[in-house]
């Protein structure tokens, strides 16, 4: 079975992940209970709440109490390069194309071309040209969700 993980949720639930030693706790938690390898798609929001809060309000990308760091490290994380980044954003409409070049803009600009034993990427992915071919392969990519929330 697999996992999505909403980054509002985990914010919402009280798990703290600012900063690099509360997002590797929050990982290595994650792994132990669940496994890393069960995760298959990520939500990702701001929230408008504070931590621990137990409301779902979403919020546009460093607009929220999670912090465009936490995103950054998020999209730039090895662990997670096989992951899908799926956007779950207010006012699809209009905001989503902001708020996915905003987290596009946050990967790194090279690729690691590097893969693991079942032929996936391992590390960053790509973005310029390079990402528009990348689009194909099993890659996180981070895309647009077409519902408001």
């Amino acid at each position: 079975f697999g996992v999505c993980l909403d980054t509002c949720h985990v914010h919402a639930a009280g798990y703290a992940w600012r900063g690099e030693a509360a997002y590797e706790a929050l990982w290595a938690e994650f792994d132990s209970v669940i496994g890393l390898d069960r995760l298959k798609l990520i939500h990702s929001n701001d929230a408008k709440r504070e931590r621990g809060s137990r409301v779902d309000r979403h919020e546009h990308l460093g607009k929220g109490r999670i912090g465009l760091a936490t995103f950054r490290r998020l999209v730039r994380d090895p662990r997670l390069a096989h992951v899908p980044i799926i956007l779950e954003t207010p006012e699809a409409e209009t905001m989503h194309r902001e708020n996915l070049e905003l987290l596009r803009s946050m990967r790194p600009r090279a690729c690691a071309g590097r893969r693991d034993a079942a032929g996936r990427p391992v590390g960053y992915t790509c973005s310029g040209a390079a990402a528009a071919r990348s689009l194909a392969a099993p890659a996180p990519v981070v895309q647009e969700r077409s519902r408001s929330v």
